[in-house]
């Protein structure tokens, strides 16, 4: 290996390490500064600095490391997004605090995506790192979890129904890509305890709903179907019972939270969707069409909509939920890629999916922060799996010239 190289990699090494350090530093004043923590009106000034700088160092290093693009369908998709957002948001002459917010993380999940797909080419060790990072940030947020339900436990003295849950949710497609079965194994019990006790229905949804995915997507490419739903039926079961000593624990408040009632008025959801809904169909066809802009859900409900569909719908119009809807199916088409290549990340892709699919119906995730994780992995696949296939083809185009040398012979 040449000189030159080896400072190469040495470099982007060092700035991983940056990115990380600026990355924990930003995640430990956001958990303590936050709503998720038991925290109400702090400053959270610093917060939005330090993430303006993880910004700038990621998308620095996407933009700068090669001067082709490279951009895959689901980048393309999210450019368009951020465009659209600026456009809608000037047309409306929207506050430049809720403008930056929103442009800032869509920002944030191009420059994700493009560092940690360009990272992974830098040299052999970068996988080792990135890894290194996640597994510190999973433990972080577990952690951190455990101080929010004591933090609310003691301030209100009730059950708290915790959102920092889907902090450690989302990193189920990551503890999945790897290759360390104790990994699977330690991050799958601590997920499902942190799920059981965090009384949040969306969470305690999606998780089976995304193992579901897993292990049926993992049966359509080996094409094992009964030892896949033997194993769907296993984590069920396991699941309920650990739903079952959560609700014990709980005075029966857990279950109480499935009732009609809880369901169909809880959170005020209803309320919000039918105050959001009867505002889009009394605006005019151009305001149907481009929404109102950024924050405007919460001038109208005083928070968002909880179902992002409605939330893009009402902020950013028709248009704009047309945009989501292709950047969802960018997300199903390179889906099904994997699973046509047969590659061994589609099962955990799946699960990204569905997680986006089912908390975009309770809740919010292109503008959420901890949909970062998502960004990563849908980066940290992309690399791995294009690597993947193009190894696969050069194999078969390898066995292909055997194939043809051994007839001509």
């Amino acid at each position: 290996m040449s000189y030159i190289k080896q400072n190469k990699i040495k470099g982007t090494n060092i700035y991983m390490i940056l990115v990380s350090i600026i990355l924990i530093i930003y995640a430990i004043i956001d958990m303590q500064t936050s709503t998720n923590s038991g925290i109400k009106e702090a400053d959270r000034s610093m917060v939005y600095v330090f993430l303006a700088v993880t910004i700038f160092l990621m998308g620095s290093y996407k933009f700068s490391i090669d001067n082709k693009l490279n951009q895959s369908t689901l980048t393309n998709m999210m450019m368009v997004l951020t465009g659209w957002v600026i456009f809608v948001n000037v047309v409306n002459s929207v506050s430049i605090w809720a403008v930056m917010t929103h442009i800032g993380l869509s920002v944030w999940w191009i420059s994700s995506y493009g560092y940690f797909y360009k990272y992974l080419n830098s040299s052999e060790k970068s996988l080792k790192y990135i890894k290194l990072l996640f597994v510190f940030m999973f433990c972080f947020y577990f952690i951190s979890f455990f101080y929010a339900l004591l933090t609310f436990s003691e301030k209100y003295n009730n059950i708290p129904v915790l959102n920092i849950s889907y902090y450690i949710l989302v990193f189920s497609p990551l503890i999945f890509i790897s290759n360390s079965r104790s990994i699977k194994i330690i991050g799958f019990i601590a997920t499902l305890i942190i799920i059981g006790v965090s009384m949040k229905r969306g969470a305690i949804v999606a998780f089976p709903f995304m193992i579901a995915a897993m292990f049926l997507t993992d049966a359509i490419i080996k094409k094992k179907g009964f030892k896949s739903f033997v194993k769907i039926i296993g984590i069920l079961i396991l699941f309920f019972v650990v739903l079952l000593i959560a609700n014990h624990f709980s005075g029966g408040f857990l279950f109480s939270r499935f009732g009609a009632e809880q369901l169909a008025f809880g959170s005020n959801r209803s309320t919000n969707y039918s105050a959001a809904f009867r505002d889009i169909m009394n605006r005019s066809l151009l305001t149907m069409l481009t929404g109102k802009g950024s924050g405007s859900s919460e001038l109208l409900l005083g928070t968002g909509v909880h179902n992002e569909w409605l939330e893009f719908g009402y902020s950013f119009g028709i248009i704009g939920v047309i945009i989501y809807l292709f950047f969802i199916g960018a997300i199903i088409k390179k889906y099904l890629f994997l699973v046509k290549n047969k590659s061994i990340y589609a099962s955990a892709y799946s699960m990204a999916l569905v997680y986006i699919i089912i908390i975009g119906m309770v809740g919010g995730i292109y503008f959420v922060h901890s949909t970062f994780y998502i960004m990563a992995f849908f980066g940290i696949v992309g690399n791995l799996s294009d690597k993947e296939i193009a190894s696969r083809s050069r194999g078969n185009d390898e066995k292909n010239r055997i194939d043809n040398f051994s007839q001509i012979i």
